[in-house]
């Protein structure tokens, strides 16, 4: 009995021998361990797992950070101010806001650009507790143009009052106590890539000009920075635009 004992007992260390030589070669050659974050996967070697899996996370999750900020880095310009417009066709007037968009680097060409523009509203709401807060209304703003073929040098878009439109669907009130207007494009450069742009305005008569934008000169191929944001003003004999505070 004791020798069949003894035998088990140096059975059982051989067996555990040999399994902790296994798992010693085996462990570097499992793989890498995968999970998420902020949707992507990360991967970590397994035996750095336990004690540097923080840090390798805060490294990963600021080179996701860098990579979002590259890839929606912006890539379009827009006018810094609104131009105010009226004039008459065929006989109506008509009256409503424009604005610039080019490209940032000179040589760029941008293809397939759709264009977004919102009219939000800060202002005082009534909550179910009989308490008021403050809320925001997002509402479309139709534009005149809101598909670019192709952008190489900039465009000048507009958007016209009319029943439709959010100036005129509402009106301010004593509790209302911002507006902005929000653009928003997206496009593709000649490679492919997605490229991105926004800018936003307050709709008041800082970053509102009544004028006209200015033109290229006769032989120009280029407006300069100043020139594309340059609104030549005029008299504003209206001085009563829909909304405006």
């Amino acid at each position: 009995m004791e020798l069949i004992e003894w035998t088990k007992i140096i059975q059982t260390v051989i067996i555990a021998i040999i399994g902790a030589i296994l798992l010693y070669k085996l462990i570097p050659k499992i793989g890498k361990i995968k999970g998420k974050i902020v949707g992507q996967e990360f991967e970590v070697d397994n035996k750095e797992y336990t004690n540097q899996f923080s840090a390798e996370q805060d490294d990963y999750v600021n080179e996701e950070e860098k990579r979002i900020s590259a890839e929606f880095e912006q890539s379009f310009k827009f006018s810094t101010k609104l131009q105010l417009t009226s004039y008459l066709e065929n006989e109506v007037k008509k009256e409503g806001f424009r604005f610039r968009i080019g490209t940032i680097k000179e040589n760029d060409i941008f293809f397939k650009i759709e264009l977004k523009a919102y009219l939000v509203v800060s202002s005082l709401e009534s909550q179910p507790d009989k308490t008021s807060g403050w809320g925001r209304t997002w509402r479309d703003i139709p534009l005149g143009r809101e598909f670019l073929p192709e952008l190489t040098g900039y465009w000048t878009i507009s958007h016209y009052f009319s029943k439709e439109s959010p100036f005129i669907f509402e009106k301010n009130s004593k509790e209302t106590s911002e507006i902005k207007i929000y653009i928003y494009a997206y496009g593709y450069d000649k490679n492919g890539k997605r490229v991105f742009g926004s800018q936003e305005y307050f709709w008041n008569n800082k970053d509102t000009v009544f004028g006209q934008f200015q033109l290229r000169k006769l032989g120009q191929d280029r407006l300069t920075d100043e020139e594309f944001d340059y609104i030549i003003p005029k008299e504003d004999i209206k001085n009563n635009w829909p909304r405006m505070k």
